[in-house]
């Protein structure tokens, strides 16, 4: 008989006691039948442990590195994939760790801001996250610069937001009237108006394209 037909059998064996055995004895059979195993390859384990090194302090690298320059529109582009930066970047040179899931943003060796890595829907698609927090209010300092700057719609971060924008430009002159949305914000600060409109802080939403 060879050796195939024995493990084929000794299996058949195994299988028949595993299924006749209730749930807690079955482990404690398993947990033999482990022990046994292992105490075959106990003494090359132990030889091999004198030689192991203890493992890194610090994660294997599991991003790539970037570097970008923020535009002055206070956004990076990073893999098809638009982002806003506070306005204060502005003309910065930022290093980039791009990990799966979040973006981590230094200027020299200081941690500027971490952004949240989103993907297109299709891999010819782009996809953008413009987040008003960051340049509102550098917009509320320049008349009319809210309202024909190219982010506008994704600068509107809900629902109600573009709702009082529809209803605003109805009713305003677009010249002399349009930067009055944005004032708020930027008098009395983002997260006293997001609570006001929204009860709490607003989520912005991602736009693809």
């Amino acid at each position: 008989m060879g050796r195939s037909s024995i493990e084929t059998i000794r299996l058949s064996k195994c299988a028949t006691l595993l299924i006749s055995r209730p749930l807690r004895p079955t482990t404690v059979f398993l947990g033999e039948i482990v022990d046994k195993l292992n105490k075959r390859c106990k003494s090359r384990l132990t030889a091999e442990q004198a030689h192991l090194k203890p493992l890194p302090h610090y994660r294997f690298r599991d991003f790539s590195k970037l570097t970008v320059k923020v535009t002055t529109s206070s956004t990076i582009s990073v893999k098809r994939h638009l982002n806003s930066v506070p306005s204060q970047l502005i003309g910065e040179k930022l290093r980039v760790h791009l990990y799966h899931d979040r973006l981590e943003c230094f200027v020299g060796q200081t941690k500027a801001i971490t952004l949240s890595h989103v993907y297109p829907k299709t891999p010819e698609g782009r996809a953008r996250r413009i987040d008003y927090r960051h340049i509102i209010h550098a917009l509320a300092a320049k008349p009319q610069a809210f309202c024909f700057s190219r982010m506008r719609d994704d600068l509107l971060p809900t629902s109600q937001y573009r709702e009082l924008w529809q209803r605003a430009e109805q009713q305003f002159d677009l010249r002399h009237d349009m930067q009055q949305p944005i004032i708020p914000p930027r008098q009395h600060g983002v997260d006293t108006c997001d609570q006001l409109l929204n009860g709490d802080r607003m989520t912005q939403e991602t736009a693809y394209v």
